[in-house]
């Protein structure tokens, strides 16, 4: 989802405010999360939700994950701007996401977030995250 930046990153201010929609950036972010029920694969679609929900769940300060946000959008979209803390918008991305896998399936009921199980993969994350001290 947060690869979508570059969409948005195209528009000046003039082509913002002519071409999105009402709720400007962020409904078009909100709509890259419906949207990716339909571009990706189900257990894409899947993983989406649960990343999302892992860190909504994580003990990740709120900063951190925003920051994290912010390099994976090239800066394109600040959830800050818009009054909202990063896990303010992960809930609002997680619904919008949820709300479109429930139109196909009404009956939908996310698992909790699973942990992530390979070790080579989370040690990558955390050394993005918090990289390491040269005390």
């Amino acid at each position: 989802m947060a690869s979508r930046w570059e969409v948005l990153g195209a528009f000046s201010e003039e082509d913002e405010q002519r071409h999105l929609p009402a709720g400007g950036p962020v409904a078009v972010w909100l709509g890259f999360a419906e949207l990716s029920v339909d571009e990706f694969d189900r257990s894409k679609a899947a993983r989406l939700g649960q990343d999302v929900r892992r860190l909504l769940r994580s003990s990740l300060p709120d900063d951190t994950i925003r920051t994290v946000w912010l390099a994976a959008t090239h800066g394109v979209f600040d959830p800050g701007e818009y009054g909202m803390s990063a896990r303010a918008w992960l809930r609002r991305a997680e619904q919008a996401w949820l709300a479109r896998v429930r139109r196909d399936d009404p009956a939908f009921v996310p698992l909790p977030p699973q942990p992530v199980v390979q070790e080579e993969l989370r040690r990558d994350v955390l050394g993005v995250i918090h990289p390491p001290r040269n005390d």
